[in-house]
C-alpha cells in the first residue's frame, strides 16, 4: 500500500527537526523526499516541497548514516546500536533489523533487489540476504574499523582505519587486492 507523505505525517509521531548532529540524508528516488539520521537516534522523513517531517523511528543510539535503494522502497539506517533497520519510506514501517555487527554499524549498501552489505566498527563486512535478514558472508581482514564501502561491477570496495583500501570479490567473499597503509 502506497501512502501519501501526507497520510504518513497524520498517521505517525511528526519529527520538527533532529535533537543533534545529522549524520546522514539521502533523497528517495522519484519522490521530493530524504530521509535523514542523527545522533539523537531518530531516522527521519522530510517532504522538501512541503516541509513537513515524519518520523520513520529510533535506534537505541546513535545513526551513523542512511541510504535509499535505487527504487526508491527501502530505506537503511545504521547504528551505534549494532543494528542496520531497513525501514519501508512509502509506509513509514520498519521492515526488518540487521543483527549480528559485534559494534557500530557505520555503513550500508544496497546491491540489487535482495542483497545488502554492511560494514562495521568490529573490522568485518557482512552481506546480507534482505528477504530473510540472514548473514550470506562475512568478510574478514581489515585490522581496524571498516568505515566506507563502495560497488562496482561484482567487486566491493572498503576501506577503515587501517588506512587500507581492499577490493573484494562479492559472490565468493574473496580478498583480491589491498592498496596502503596510505
Amino acid at each position: 500500500m502506497n501512502m501519501t507523505f501526507e497520510a504518513l505525517l497524520n498517521s505517525t509521531q511528526t519529527l520538527g527537526r533532529h535533537r543533534g548532529p545529522v549524520t546522514g540524508a539521502a533523497l528517495v528516488p522519484g519522490q521530493q523526499q530524504v530521509v535523514t539520521s542523527a545522533y539523537d537516534g531518530a531516522v527521519g522523513l522530510f517532504d522538501l516541497q512541503s516541509g513537513g517531517a515524519a518520523l520513520l523511528g529510533y535506534h537505541r543510539h546513535l545513526v551513523n548514516s542512511v541510504t535509499v535503494d535505487p527504487a526508491g522502497r527501502r530505506a537503511a539506517s545504521c547504528s551505534s546500536d549494532y543494528n542496520t533497520c531497513i525501514w519501508d519510506p512509502q509506509t513509514g514501517t520498519a521492515q526488518r533489523t540487521l543483527l549480528g555487527h559485534a559494534d557500530d554499524v557505520e555503513v550500508f549498501l544496497f546491491i540489487g533487489n535482495d542483497t545488502g552489505v554492511s560494514a562495521s566498527r568490529d573490522r568485518r563486512i557482512m552481506v546480507w540476504d534482505l528477504t530473510t535478514g540472514a548473514i550470506e558472508n562475512i568478510l574478514e581482514g581489515h585490522e581496524k574499523d571498516v568505515l566506507a564501502l563502495a560497488y562496482h561491477d561484482g567487486k566491493l570496495y572498503s576501506s577503515g582505519d587501517d588506512m587500507t583500501l581492499r577490493v573484494w570479490d562479492l559472490a565468493s567473499g574473496r580478498l583480491l587486492n589491498t592498496w596502503g597503509a596510505f
